[in-house]
């Protein structure tokens, strides 16, 4: 992926003079290489961590019970996240909770200690509520139906989950909530980039002060 070295270069080049932990939210809805993306990424950044914010969602009974889907801000622990994004930005570990989707809740925690440069990787990490403790934010778009086809992949090949379960967090979740919670975010983002049909990421738009 030729754009995942040069997005890393933009970043080093970016912060090169900056102290302390840089924080880098990778948004977008879900099913588009997030993920994929940000430990490609990781990969050309040194001394870098991975903080997966899906961890930080509410129980799957929760969410149920309130009628609620992952881009929804009371699906997730917003406030755990604003404390731990704290403890980033001052340098301190952390035990971070670790979802099971097995058993619909995170049932364990692991330590995160911070690094050089830390990757928020969500579908919330560039929502408003963490504007603060962010540093640099790219938002990762693609085709619905691309979308579709990866949340199938995850779910019902990974996951276990039947199509119709698939179909109806599609629905809710990339096609209702995330146009109210997460699309807005898109223009304060420092990077734009598509992900193709086949995993490809092409950089869209650049905000003009992002270097």
């Amino acid at each position: 992926m030729p754009e995942t070295p040069k997005v890393a270069q933009l970043i080093v080049e970016r912060f090169v003079d900056s102290s302390g932990p840089i924080t880098i939210a990778i948004g977008g809805p879900g099913g588009t290489g997030k993920s994929f993306f940000s430990k490609n990424l990781a990969a050309f950044l040194s001394d870098s961590a991975i903080l997966t914010l899906d961890d930080y969602k509410h129980s799957r009974r929760f969410r149920e019970e309130n009628g609620v889907f992952g881009p929804h801000p009371q699906a997730n622990r917003m406030e755990l996240i604003v404390e731990h994004l704290r403890e980033i930005k001052r340098g301190r570990s952390f035990d971070q909770p670790v979802y099971h989707s097995e058993v619909g809740e995170a049932d364990q925690t692991k330590t995160y200690v911070p690094a050089r440069f830390n990757l928020l990787d969500g579908e919330v990490s560039t929502y408003p509520e963490f504007e603060e403790f962010v540093d640099f934010s790219i938002y990762i778009d693609s085709d619905w139906k691309t979308q579709l086809m990866s949340r199938v992949v995850r779910d019902v090949e990974e996951r276990g989950h039947t199509p119709e379960k698939v179909l109806t967090t599609f629905l809710n979740s990339n096609l209702r909530e995330f146009p109210r919670y997460g699309e807005p975010t898109r223009a304060r983002a420092h990077l734009q980039i598509y992900c193709d049909s086949e995993y490809r990421f092409t950089i869209r738009e650049q905000r003009k002060n992002s270097v």
